[in-house]
């Protein structure tokens, strides 16, 4: 467990997903409140908290696929960049009283945003810790996870008591953008290519050829076989995917 808080950009990332998840949970306490403030009706929270988990149903086998898809940290940063802009609007709209169909809809919009998230930092785990840790990293995610589940709606109700829920949600817009902070600090993989085969992890970058090249392409196990250790490319290999990674290990 000490080893993998020794990883820089496991660090940022654990530090990332605790803020976003605190402050994920602060606002749905905020979201009940206003709601029912404002209709005295429990259908209403009722349809209010449907209407916002319902794209985790319907979007997340997309979201899996575009956090596959695209580098995991740009994914994250503008899952944050769009939580933070809906977040500012359901803030406005909360302090001026605003109806409430349309912090629902909000809510709904923000959740939309959200569900590319939580496949990125699984996927960002994996490559930011080495196999032997993983199962430490995702403990420690899940640790995380818990802590914000009594953390964000305690501290919700205690805004709740001073405040009201536009404060609220403007404090999770704020998470939003320390959590952006956090990700920006991530290093991890900034290369491409037989490190991904190696590794056997997903493509984490994509490369875009700036002239006309010829591309050669080769299956995964036949190159595996070519640069065997006991081969001489394969020990060239291992000496060069030692450095590379050297710089993404611990910081």
């Amino acid at each position: 467990m000490r080893s993998v808080l020794r990883r820089r950009d496991y660090r940022s990332l654990l530090t990332a997903f605790g803020v976003s998840r605190s402050g994920d949970f602060l606002y749905v306490v905020a979201l009940v409140v206003y709601v029912y403030d404002k209709t005295g009706s429990s259908a209403r929270v009722s349809a209010a908290t449907l209407l916002r988990l319902l794209p985790y149903a319907v979007l997340a086998p997309i979201a899996g696929v575009l956090a596959d898809r695209y580098e995991r940290r740009t994914v994250m940063v503008c899952s944050n960049l769009f939580q933070f802009a809906i977040m500012v609007a359901i803030t406005v709209t909360a302090g001026l009283s605003g109806p409430v169909a349309v912090v629902i809809g909000l809510c709904t919009l923000n959740t939309v945003a959200a569900t590319v998230y939580l496949p990125s930092v699984s996927g960002m785990t994996r490559i930011s810790v080495p196999e032997d840790e993983l199962a430490a990293a995702n403990s420690l995610l899940s640790t995380i996870d818990a802590l914000a589940l009594i953390a964000g709606p305690a501290a919700g109700g205690l805004l709740l008591v001073f405040g009201s829920p536009a404060i609220a949600f403007g404090i999770d817009a704020a998470t939003f953008v320390e959590g952006t902070g956090r990700l920006n600090e991530l290093t991890a993989p900034d290369y491409f290519g037989e490190i991904g085969l190696i590794k056997a992890t997903n493509r984490t970058a994509t490369v875009s050829a700036t002239t006309d090249c010829v591309l050669w392409r080769i299956p995964g196990a036949r190159f595996l076989e070519v640069v065997a250790p006991e081969g001489r490319l394969g020990s060239s290999l291992a000496g060069v995917l030692a450095t590379r990674l050297a710089g993404t290990a611990i910081g």
